[in-house]
């Protein structure tokens, strides 16, 4: 079946289009086996040789053919044309020739996997999980066409591939985002770049400039900051960090940016490691972060002076941190006009400063942590956050989105509950693309390596909603699940539309939904277990298909621990030790078949607080 819609999807790609000129002109660039074609690459772009050596290998895998690469032109080619062009992506005709074209560093590389995909390649996972079809002759009719991408800046964490044990996959993952059309937030391979530069260290990065010792700080010293002398600055200067608010002064907070001599310090460290960023990658139009810590605190200091700054800015105890920034973006353009300053509106800092004029020079990354998990931003009760993000909009600023799909599990869920929350990132997405969001800057990183529940689905949706937030969900939903899970597709597609019931019917509650702090009303032990009885019989219809089988069987541990969890009492502690190790043992299983990853000890770790909360 998958076969027959790939062949149709290619038929209509060349039924539907007639030739820039007027005349409908087929061309053939395989058949049995065999082309005429060549690939046309002659520059130095390392993402334009990316895109031909991905041009020739999936065609040649879908045809037998092969498609050389040269630098001359033969009599038919595939010509990466590096003209300037505002698409996102271009590709045209010219007699024989496919010439190739696009936005920005990367546009060319676009242009070659938008082609794939007209195909009926796809890319559906990190893990190599990918579609390509057999196809005996190779046309497609001369009918030009381009798109320009909705959301400018395309990224979705991948930090988890570069950790330890993931890094079997940091290789294909990084294939899979770029093929996908992510532009940051990647590990550069060969051929793999970024839209654009961030300077480093990019997140969080006060108290890196300014640190205040080792005994106090929550996080280690960047290396790259190693040649900033003074590594306990709280110990030298304790006023210059923040105040609570019975008069104290602590550490592991923000900084004190009514203090003068404090703002001198921290612009003399951060323009020397601006400087160093500038000559350690020889570009001087990166984008260097004066984001705020990582601390959950409501002020950034209690001290009279940044209290008055607060007022006077009409911004919950960030008013003097915005004052100072502004000022700091502006020596930054004189010295490095092409520079860009990102900050995070974030926690205290998440609403817009008043009577400040906003520099043309800066990239406000909006982080609402605390705004809801499950309802989308027009559904939010009181729309708390939209509000906050139309105000910053309506002054115009450069604005991205950090958006966080799934909530962190807390220590009672072995990983992240059965969650679809499909309609709340579609709705949000569109919703972004109407006010004009340049970035979309996606936190998909919630125990994302344990691959349950509707991980990988969403991951994919993301990719392609970036591109185009008004493609039709349902199809794509039904388009990844018939290549991921199989024979059971229809009936895993069942079990995700009644969880994404369960989802919209909690959205509109006043439920707490934050990023470590979630309610499941729909995750009664009924529906757990009719779910659990759906994957026996998934499992049964993929028995003799290995990867399906597989993608089931990850799909289900999100369901088995989560009625754990919540079954578990006192009276039957000792059958929900028993169920654990069931799920223990299937887990060992996976790992030992099919090379699952997973930290064996999390079990341990989850089974004791499962019994310290019941015990107690």
């Amino acid at each position: 079946m998958k076969k027959t819609l790939v062949y149709c999807l290619t038929f209509l790609v060349i039924i539907s289009t007639v030739s820039v000129y007027g005349t409908p002109k087929k061309l053939t660039l395989a058949k049995d086996g065999k082309t005429d074609y060549v690939i046309v690459f002659n520059n130095q772009n390392p993402s334009d040789k990316r895109g031909a050596e991905d041009l020739r290998l999936f065609l040649g895998k879908a045809t037998g053919a092969d498609f050389k690469i040269t630098a001359a032109k033969g009599k038919k080619n595939i010509i990466f044309d590096t003209a300037q062009v505002n698409d996102s992506y271009k590709i045209t005709f010219k007699g024989n020739d496919i010439i190739l074209q696009g936005n920005g560093i990367n546009g060319r590389a676009y242009a070659v996997y938008e082609l794939l995909e007209r195909f009926g390649f796809r890319w559906y996972s990190a893990y190599g999980d990918m579609y390509i079809p057999e196809i005996k002759e190779l046309s497609i009719e001369t009918k030009p066409f381009s798109g320009v991408y909705a959301f400018e800046i395309r990224g979705s964490q991948t930090f988890y591939f570069r950790r330890i044990f993931m890094k079997d996959y940091k290789e294909s993952s990084m294939l899979y985002h770029f093929r996908n059309r992510q532009n940051i937030l990647l590990t550069e391979l060969s051929g793999i770049r970024n839209e654009v530069l961030e300077y480093t260290p990019s997140t969080h990065v006060l108290s890196q400039y300014i640190h205040p010792g080792t005994n106090y700080h929550h996080r280690r010293l960047n290396k790259q900051l190693a040649w900033i002398p003074n590594k306990n600055y709280f110990g030298e200067h304790p006023e210059w960090f923040p105040m609570d608010k019975k008069g104290k002064r602590y550490p592991h907070g923000q900084l004190c940016f009514s203090n003068l001599q404090l703002q001198e310090e921290l612009t003399k460290n951060a323009l020397e490691q601006l400087k160093r960023e500038i000559a350690r990658t020889g570009r001087r139009d990166g984008i260097f972060s004066m984001s705020m810590n990582d601390i959950v605190y409501a002020e950034f200091c209690c001290c009279p002076e940044c209290k008055a700054a607060s007022v006077k800015y009409g911004q919950k105890g960030a008013g003097a941190y915005y004052k100072y920034l502004f000022e700091f973006c502006k020596k930054v353009k004189k010295l490095y006009p092409e520079v860009k300053i990102s900050v995070f509106a974030y926690l205290s800092t998440l609403s817009m400063p008043e009577h400040l004029e906003l520099p043309d020079n800066l990239i406000v990354i909006f982080c609402p942590i605390y705004s809801s998990y499950i309802a989308s931003l027009e559904k939010e009760g009181g729309q708390r956050t939209l509000k906050t993000l139309k105000k910053w909009a309506d002054k115009n600023a450069d604005l991205w989105y950090w958006y966080y799909t799934l909530p962190y599990s807390s220590g009672s869920y072995l990983t992240v509950p059965p969650m679809s929350n499909i309609t709340r990132i579609t709705e949000d997405l569109r919703l972004m693309k109407k006010m004009g969001i340049r970035g979309a800057y996606i936190e998909h990183d919630s125990k994302a390596s344990d691959r349950t529940g509707f991980f990988e689905l969403q991951s994919w949706l993301l990719l392609r909603l970036y591109r185009n937030p008004d493609e039709n969900v349902t199809q794509l939903i039904r388009e990844f699940t018939d290549f991921y899970y199989g024979k059971a597709a229809p009936l895993f597609r069942k079990y995700l539309y009644e969880v994404e019931k369960g989802c919209l019917n909690i959205s509109t509650l006043k439920i707490r939904s934050v990023y470590n702090t979630m309610a499941y009303p729909y995750l009664t032990e009924d529906n757990l277990r009719r779910w659990q009885k759906m994957f026996d019989d998934m499992e049964n219809l993929v028995k003799d298909d290995p990867k399906s089988l597989y993608h089931v069987k990850l799909a289900r541990i999100a369901v088995d621990a989560t009625y754990i969890s919540i079954t578990a009492k006192k009276e039957n502690w000792a059958e929900t030790e028993q169920r654990i190790d069931r799920l223990e043992n299937d887990i060992r299983n996976l790992r030992k078949n099919y090379k699952y990853l997973f930290i064996m000890e999390r079990i341990t770790t989850w089974k004791k607080t499962l019994k310290k909360n019941i015990f107690k």
